[in-house]
This record gives C-alpha cells, structure tokens and sequence, in this order.
C-alpha cells in the first residue's frame, strides 16, 4: 500500500482512513501539520566566470579544464592558451 501517496498525504493527511493510525507519533502528539520535515537545503555557492572564444579562419580553438570548478556540474571547455 502506498501511504504516502493516497492516505497520508502531505497538505491534507486523510488519518481516519489510515490503516497504521494506531502506531502514528505524529497523530498522538497532534503534530499532523509539522510532519514530515522538509530536508535542509543545500547552501547555494554563487560563481562569476567569463569566457572568450577565439576564430581564425572558422576555426575556434578550445581546450577541455582538468579541473573541475567548485559548483560546476561537469569539466567545462576552456580557450587555448
């Protein structure tokens, strides 16, 4: 069965159809409204970056990172040196 899906729903739980009822903590202490908890957001890191692109001849010259930036979701392309 599905709880959290069709009884015990977050914005409205339906407890007096709910087959655990008997063994809900939130239901005993009256804290329906205060369950469940959200998780804690991750704290947001803010990244300026700036990029060129050279073009000689419809050519552009690029270079793939060795590193990966803090924050970045994946090695990222660079302009050669």
């Amino acid at each position: 069965m599905e709880l959290g899906a069709l009884v015990c729903l977050k914005k409205n739980p339906s407890c007096d159809s709910c087959p655990v009822l008997d063994g809900c903590k939130a239901y005993k202490l009256m804290i329906i409204n205060q369950r469940p908890i959200p998780a804690p957001r991750k704290k947001t890191i803010q990244i300026n970056m700036a990029c060129g692109v050279l073009k000689k001849k419809r050519l552009i010259f690029t270079q793939k990172k060795q590193k990966k930036m803090p924050g970045q979701v994946s090695k990222s392309f660079q302009a050669d040196a």
